[in-house]
């Protein structure tokens, strides 16, 4: 079956409250830019572990977001990655901690992996699981306030469980330097991609030295540079076929700096499990 990315996303919002759950799949670097809120994402079955901003996220954590930044979310399989999240205003996170549970983790605002004891978490999922099938299957009940309000304080009271029992793993200063060069060059990547062509060039460009930028994608992507900016051109030539922009695959590939035209085809099939002409074969109807 040929891979291509999808995406379920359920949410349903609540006065301030905001719980979400869905599933992603590909092998995809995902950026999302944080709001001011605290958000919380967690996996909600059996999958891989995620990194997000160089934190490995497992069953049985939570990754508390940075406010007002963008995160990077970096798959280590090609499987679907199930997940949920919970999301508030500050004021009202702390609010609600001090009524429900003063004994609950009040992070800073940094972000953070918190580990959390299984009985308290498989709670939250399986409230967040609820909240989907209802939005899905039921939105007329989500629209009746007190069904809504119900769900919320149990959504609530759950998260602060999680929150009690678990703990923060300390975040290096490193680290921050390492995830702020990354976000750069995942930004080039996702303006340019067609100029991510040398290492020594794109290291130049963000002013530092090749290996310091291999340093923060092995840490914060987990891969090298080298794969980073392959992958990308990689997508771009993908979305350039599925689009049908170009005439022909050696067009597209030549662009993004493919000149070993069989080398690439190998590679883009073991990626895509599809051949690049059947790509742009398939798009254009042909």
């Amino acid at each position: 079956m040929t891979r291509h990315y999808h995406a379920r996303w359920d949410t349903l919002t609540v006065d301030s409250l905001g719980i979400a759950s869905g599933s992603a799949t590909m092998p995809v670097i995902q950026h999302a830019k944080i709001p001011p809120l605290r958000i919380f994402t967690f996996t909600t079955g059996p999958a891989a572990p995620r990194r997000f901003d160089g934190r490995t996220l497992g069953a049985g954590a939570m990754y508390l977001h940075r406010p007002n930044e963008e995160a990077l979310c970096t798959p280590t399989t090609n499987d679907p990655w199930p997940f949920a999240l919970v999301a508030m205003p500050e004021d009202d996170f702390r609010a609600a901690a001090a009524a429900l549970h003063p004994g609950a983790v009040l992070a800073d605002n940094d972000a953070h992996v918190l580990a959390c004891d299984p009985a308290p978490m498989a709670r939250l999922v399986r409230l967040a699981a609820d909240a989907a099938r209802l939005v899905r299957d039921h939105p007329e009940i989500a629209e009746r306030e007190a069904a809504a309000q119900a769900l919320r304080g149990v959504v609530q009271s759950a998260l602060l469980d999680c929150l009690a029992t678990g703990h923060a793993e300390t975040v290096r200063r490193a680290l921050h330097r390492a995830r702020a060069l990354a976000r750069r060059l995942t930004a080039l990547g996702w303006e340019q991609p067609e100029t991510l062509l040398s290492i020594p060039d794109v290291a130049t460009r963000l002013g530092v030295p090749a290996s310091t930028l291999n340093e923060a994608c092995q840490e914060i992507l987990g891969m090298s540079t080298l794969q980073y900016i392959r992958g990308v051109r990689m997508a771009r030539v993908r979305q350039m076929l599925l689009r049908a922009e170009v005439a022909g695959v050696t067009e597209a590939a030549t662009q993004l700096g493919f000149w070993e035209l069989g080398r690439f085809a190998v590679a883009y099939q073991a990626r895509y499990e599809e051949k690049p002409s059947e790509t742009l074969r398939r798009a254009s109807g042909r």
